[in-house]
Formats: structure tokens, sequence, C-alpha cells
């Protein structure tokens, strides 16, 4: 029996995701533990937090998948701990929900070691946040009466305090170790183009180089004033060599660090989609990529010299000079970089054919790229293309946070769900918005603070294929973020470790949004509360017959690098 299932396991500096295939139902199964072994430790069961339906239990109690199993096949680690590597397999349980039993005889093999780490081969480092995501551990830090908006700003705009770290995570420890080591070295000096800035760690970080540090800052998302006004006098008065870009309505939007050292010798490149803010940082769901690759790091800095030439302006000099993309070789790969603003949309023309020789899947995050023209356009264009050749093997899963209401005439904007087809009840792309609350003893979240909680930019191309792809930086991955703003994008194709960290990133949050978009709208069917799962094992049927067993095998192989 173990000779045909199937198991594999992908991680990134934060979560680990596992996915398994068995070929046929298992009798009377109510779900599956799900059992985590670090290298060199002991194994134990992951722990999950949904009872089966009338179970008493406490608000934001976990118990053992022993316990609690897990009836799908899939299954995000969140508690995995972030430099370890484990491996992992899962156990069929079997029974009525209060007396369950493992069946071993059926129990997977273990899946190949994954490092629950951000390094992606070749030089690249990703890092994640959390970002608020509406969960209910920030549900249970916001009490009283005081506005839960209130507290939370408070709470990130402290440093020490426990949910700023929690939310912010491996990403705010990377960013500013990679100004700690900087500092430390006398030679090093940092090369920064920022578009926003009012983190109290990183401003004072910054203060701290002291005139080591160079720092393009433009004035934010405020056309008319400077936002960054009071960042920008603190550097100042640290030494802080700093150069304003003011582009009025145009936005100077980069996000990236080059560390050189000597200061003639760049070396390491951070970009990402992270603005150096406590709501970069901690409520909104964010990446950043460190590059060691001393090619990039030169045309990083060669950007920076000439955004500083520019002034507030966009000269021919400077747009021109986007025109053509930069490279640099990995092992068996390679890096391309465009920076924007560029003629002709020749960056998204780029991204465009690759999305269009997708072969196996794409994963995303789109943060506001506009209303056509944007490579959300081009993913959904590449999806009817495969079903007009008669495919139906493409995956597909993603989150675009942009409000259909906002001055869009067009209300199905983000409804163009599931092959094509408007399915508001089948959410194979979702908007985050505030969630409907229809489940039995569920704390009461958090509304969204503002209209941005995905503010990543990442397209990902066949990860688990021959030629795997990952887009990302701080461009919008729209018409004006490629025409008209300060933007930088990464196309890094033969990175498989890269790729598959970028997966499991956009597969956690997807999971996190569509599990409660599908259960409120079962309980709006059903006209009351969900209450967890059911004491029963027809959970199983749709993997394995009906309308949804094909897809849903599709998207396990897909998982399974098959």
């Amino acid at each position: 029996m173990r000779d045909t299932i199937s198991i594999a396991a992908h991680a990134n500096c934060d979560d680990a995701y596992v996915v398994w295939r068995y070929p046929n139902a298992i009798p009377d199964c109510r779900g599956f533990a799900l059992y985590r072994k670090p290298r060199g430790g002991a194994e134990e069961p992951v722990h999950t937090f949904i009872p089966f339906a009338g179970e008493e239990h406490e608000p934001g109690e976990h118990r053992p998948s022993t316990e609690w199993p897990i009836q799908k096949f899939a299954w995000a680690d969140v508690l995995a701990r972030s430099g370890e590597t484990v491996s992992y397999r899962v156990v069929p349980m079997v029974g009525k929900a209060d007396s369950l039993e493992e069946d071993t005889d059926q129990a997977s093999p273990w899946s190949d070691p994954v490092a629950v780490s951000a390094d992606g081969g070749d030089g690249f480092f990703a890092y994640f946040n959390r970002g608020v995501l509406a969960t209910q551990s920030i549900a249970r830090r916001l009490k009283g009466d005081e506005p839960w908006g209130k507290q939370l700003r408070t709470m990130i705009a402290t440093p020490g305090n426990i949910t700023r770290e929690y939310l912010s995570g491996e990403l705010r420890l990377a960013l500013r170790k990679v100004l700690a080591d900087a500092k430390s070295s006398p030679k090093a000096e940092i090369y920064a183009a920022l578009f926003e800035l009012d983190d109290p760690e990183l401003v004072a970080d910054l203060c701290a180089l002291g005139p080591r540090a160079h720092v393009i800052l433009a004035n934010g998302a405020d056309h008319k004033e400077d936002e960054n006004k009071e960042a920008r006098a603190t550097l100042e008065t640290a030494g802080v060599d700093v150069h304003k870009r003011f582009t009025g309505s145009r936005l100077a939007h980069n996000k990236f660090l080059v560390v050189c050292e000597p200061a003639t010798s760049p070396q390491t490149t951070w970009t990402g989609s992270t603005n150096w803010t406590m709501t970069g940082l901690c409520t909104q769901v964010n990446n950043g990529l460190r590059i060691e690759n001393a090619e990039v790091a030169a045309y990083y800095k060669a950007e920076w010299d000439s955004l500083l030439e520019s002034g507030d302006e966009f000269p021919a000099k400077l747009v021109d000079g986007n025109g053509s993309v930069r490279s640099a070789p990995l092992d068996k790969g390679s890096i391309g970089t465009w920076f924007a603003p560029v003629h002709k949309e020749v960056d998204l023309i780029d991204a465009r054919e690759l999305i269009a020789s997708a072969q196996r899947g794409i994963l995303f995050q789109f943060f506001n790229p506009g209303r056509e023209g944007t490579l959300f356009n081009a993913i959904m264009d590449r999806l009817a293309a495969d079903e007009a050749d008669g495919g139906d093997s493409l995956y597909i899963h993603g989150i675009l946070n942009q409000d259909p209401e906002a001055g869009s005439k067009d209300p199905a904007l983000v409804n163009l769900i599931h092959r094509g087809q408007l399915d508001e009840a089948d959410p194979d792309i979702v908007l985050p918005s505030k969630i409907d609350s229809r489940f039995a003893s569920w704390e009461k979240e958090i509304d969204r603070l503002s209209l941005v909680m995905i503010h990543s930019k990442v397209v990902v191309l066949d990860p688990f294929g021959p030629k795997p792809i990952v887009m990302t930086g701080s461009h919008n991955l729209g018409p004006r973020a490629s025409g008209k703003n300060d933007d930088n994008l990464n196309m890094i194709a033969g990175a498989p470790k890269l790729a598959a960290a970028y997966a499991t990133h956009i597969i956690s949050v997807y999971n996190a949004y569509r599990w409660r978009y599908v259960r409120s709208h079962a309980a709006k069917q059903a006209g009351k509360e969900w209450e967890g799962p059911e004491d029963g094992k027809a959970w199983q049927d749709s993997y394995y017959k009906g309308a949804d067993a094909a897809a849903k095998q599709g998207e396990l192989a897909f998982w399974l690098g098959e």
C-alpha cells in the first residue's frame, strides 16, 4: 500500500506545506494525523485548531492532529520551527471522533526532508512577514473597549512588543540584520532608494550608520506633501546622506538597498515589496528578497546613481537607460531585472511572454496592478488559451488585493474565478476583505485597517517543473508602474528552492482567505453557523468522485511535482 502513497513537503523561512495522495478513499477515515520529524529529533504530531462539530473546546485551543485530524490532503504547518530540517508523514485516523485509532498499516512514508529556511539557493534568501490576515491569534490579543485598530497601531509602533515581533516575523529580523552587518563593518556603505519610511527600528538602524548611509527618500504616496518629513529630519540630524526625490503625481516607488564593501564594491542587494514602515513590516502581507550576487548589486547601484542624478525628474537618460533588462547568470539559470519607468511596456511584454509559456501552474499575489493590461490579465489570458486548446490541467491560485467598488464600473473584475467563469461560490482567486463570521466559537476578527492587506507583488510560474520562474520586486505589475513610476521587477529563472519558498508562502496566505470564504458561503447557504468537521467519512468523496475530483487530484499532482 505504501508504495502507492505519495507525500511531499515544501518550505520557506516560516512555514511548511505538506501534500499527500492515496489511490483510494480510506474506509471509516475521519481524517489524517500529520507527523513532523526534525532532523536528529523525535517525531511529533502537528497540532490543528478546529475540533469536530459539537465538541467542547476553549477559544484558541489547539490539539494534536491525532485528536483533531485533518480532513483534507494538504496542510500548511505554520508551527514549523525556523532553522530546522523536517520530514513529514500522515497516518489515517479511523473510527468515531471520540474513539479514534491510527491505521498504521496505511501510514504514508516519510517525505524527503526540507529546510525551514530563507535560503533559496544561488545567493537568494526570501523572507516573509505574517501580516494581520484577520487571524484568530490577533483577535485574541485585542481586547477591551479601546478601538482595536488603535490598539494594533500602538502595538506595531512599539519596538519589543510581542505582537509587533510576531506580525513582522523573519522579514523584519532579516532586514535589520543587513543593516547591522553593514554597521559592524567599518568599510561598508549602504545605498537605499525608499518610497516610505517611518518604522522606528529601521530609522534608528539607518541613523546608526551615519554618513555611511546614502538614502534617496521619496515623499511617499502624498503627491503634495512629504509624508516622510519626520523620518527625513531624523536621518539628517544623525548625519545620514539624504536626498529628496519628489516626483509629483508619479511615484518614486522603489524599496531597494545595496550594500557596498568597500564603497566602490557592491556586494548585496535587498529588494521586494516591503515599504520601510510599521504597516509594511507588520500589518500588510509582504516579502523581502536578499541577493548575494556582486553583478546584481552592481546594476542596482548603477540605478541608484541614475536616480540620484535625476533629482525629482524622469529625464530621457533615466528612462532610456531602463530600456533593456539587466541580467546576471546563476548556477543553473539567470536573473533579469527591469527598472522602471520604461517606454512601451517592454518589462511587461517580457513578463507576459513568460506567463504565456507556463506549462503546469501559476501562483500569484497582486496589489492594485490596475484594471487593464496587467500581469493579472495576462494570467487570465493564459488560462483562457489553455481552455481553448482543450486543456484543463493548468493550476492557477492567487490573491488580488484590489477593491472592485473603488471607481470601478466592472463589479466582476475580481470574480474572473474558476476556469474563466464568474463563480463566486468557487473562489480560486480571492479579494482580501472583511470575511463573514459564521463560525461557532470563533473569535470576532479585526476588519482590515486600510485597503492594503496583500501588498506583495509576486508571480511564480511552474515552481515544481523543470523551468521555475519567480517574478517579484516593488513593481505593481501593471501599466502605471511600467510607464510612470520608479520601480524594479526581478525575473528569476532556474532557482527551484526559491520558487518553492514563494509558492509555499502564496498558498499559505491564499488558504487562510479561501477557508474563511468557503465556510462563510456554506454557512449562508445552510442558514446556520459552521460548527466544525463532521464525524464521518464522506469528506473524502470530493477527491474521488463527482465533478471536482479531477481538479482536486490535479491540484495534488501539481504540489507533488508530477
